[in-house]
């Protein structure tokens, strides 16, 4: 007989990479979890995971069971998923991923809003600034910021996050603060490795005319909050997200760098796999995230208010 729920505790451990963490997750004990699975290859007669202390990965048979599999599980859970729905309140687990800036400053009052509202669902944040396979990962929903989404994804717009070119006060007071974008290339700049979002080379428009500089710098970080740290501790110029650095600006904090030029903007998009069901728990977190961030966008009202 096949046993579903076995395969869906196979799946979860897969796309956790860990007894451990399937085992969290679905709310079973450990070692429930590995006799599942040992069953589970009994029954096949194959070997489905390679263990060891520090990992778990699939066998070629088992990557082939997992593609297979993951699917049949899925749709089972969107049955009951359909089933439910139909008695009104929504229940159940969402998983989403997204930027760890975001994650940390834009997201919290989302979730709250959310939670309050639907008591017996959950939500589990994932924060990562690289690539994720939602589909591979059961990862429900991602936001995803300056890239466009890949095949097999729908997306929906949540906006576009403009960045100020600024500096400390210490900084200004100790170079003389460029007055064209091809002055930058002067300037000891920091410089973003790791995120596609923020090119090697500056945008920057006025009027018709748009130009590129290549900046150069000492300093290269991995993470916006550690180059708007960098930024306040007069290490050199920056591009930031004005939702980082309006407080900064109107404090005096920073001070902005080439003011009459628009510098780099980004679009902001949640993103989930195409499937013909996504479940309404899903439906009305992404619902919510677009309305509320339509409203009163966080990152426009910042803009004006670093501007003022």
């Amino acid at each position: 007989m096949i046993d579903l729920n076995d395969m869906a505790v196979f799946a979860r451990v897969v796309r956790e990479q860990s007894f451990t963490l399937a085992a969290r997750t679905l709310g079973l004990p450990k070692s429930t979890v590995s006799h599942r699975v040992a069953r589970l290859e009994a029954r096949l007669g194959a070997r489905l995971l390679h263990r060891t202390t520090r990992s778990v990965r699939c066998t070629d048979a088992g990557s082939a069971y997992f593609e297979r599999c993951a699917r049949i599980v899925s749709a089972a859970e969107e049955a009951d998923e359909a089933a439910s729905e139909r008695h009104g309140a929504l229940r159940g687990r969402i998983r989403l991923c997204a930027p760890s800036l975001f994650g940390t400053t834009l997201l919290p009052a989302v979730l709250a809003e959310y939670l309050g509202a639907h008591p017996e669902t959950e939500v589990e944040v994932i924060l990562r600034d690289g690539p994720v396979d939602l589909a591979g990962e059961g990862i429900d929903l991602a936001v995803r910021v300056g890239r466009v989404p890949g095949e097999g994804l729908v997306s929906r717009r949540l906006g576009a996050a403009h960045h100020v070119v600024c500096a400390s006060p210490r900084y200004a007071r100790e170079h003389a603060l460029p007055r064209t974008p091809g002055e930058l290339a002067q300037h000891e700049c920091v410089l973003y490795a790791g995120l596609p979002v923020v090119p090697a080379a500056w945008p920057f428009a006025r009027g018709g005319e748009t130009v590129r500089v290549r900046v150069r710098g000492r300093l290269t970080v991995g993470s916006v909050a550690l180059a708007h740290r960098a930024a306040l501790d007069g290490l050199g110029i920056a591009t930031l997200p004005a939702f980082v650095c309006a407080a900064d600006l109107r404090a005096n904090r920073l001070v902005r760098v080439l003011e009459a030029w628009a510098g780099l903007s980004t679009t902001i998009h949640v993103v989930y796999p195409t499937r013909r069901h996504v479940p309404s728990r899903v439906r009305r977190f992404i619902d919510l995230m677009v309305e509320r961030f339509a409203k009163q966008p966080p990152w426009a009202v910042e803009v004006e208010r670093a501007r003022s």
